[in-house]
């Protein structure tokens, strides 16, 4: 999925059939409609500033309208993350997977939070679970695997480089 950071431009250059007007819908977090710009070589370009916009999940539709249809002609989904100038001091900044990781090391630390002898009990109407620590250990594998994903992925699709040193 496609990222960006908020105050950057979102240019779309396409070519497309002859028609009256072409349109830009970003819709998620908030709704924002920019309208294209044709050229006379059948080109359109789509210049979306996303300063102002809320971070979060948008879908993308780009609409082509002739004078007796509309047509999708473009659908994308992305991510448009809060610039770091806008993040307030203390803020968390780890991903999801990031702070799972952090979590489940640190039950599995503690030598005995998860014991497999009692699973569910209630004290003062405060309800408390333990988990075995096999499924733990299960669980912390599957979020390294997406940590590992995650991190790949901001590498550009490569693993990360690790340098050795003597």
């Amino acid at each position: 999925m496609t990222r960006y950071t908020s105050g950057e431009t979102i240019k779309v250059c396409r070519s497309a059939a002859p028609c009256s007007a072409i349109t830009a819908v970003f819709a998620g977090a908030s709704k924002h409609t920019v309208a294209a710009t044709a050229s006379q070589d059948g080109w359109f370009e789509i210049i979306a500033d996303t300063s102002g916009w809320a971070a979060g999940n948008y879908l993308m539709e780009v609409m082509q309208a002739t004078d007796s249809e509309k047509k999708v002609i473009l659908r994308e989904t992305f991510v448009l993350q809060q610039a770091a100038g806008d993040i307030p001091v203390g803020a968390e900044v780890r991903s999801e997977a990031e702070i799972a990781v952090a979590n489940l090391k640190a039950m599995l630390g503690l030598g005995g939070a998860a014991t497999p002898m009692v699973r569910r009990y209630r004290i003062n109407n405060r309800e408390l679970e333990n988990y075995p620590i096999a499924d733990l250990r299960a669980l912390l594998a599957e979020w390294r695997g997406i940590l590992a994903e995650e991190r790949r992925r901001a590498n550009g699709g490569r693993a990360p480089r690790i340098v050795f040193t003597v």
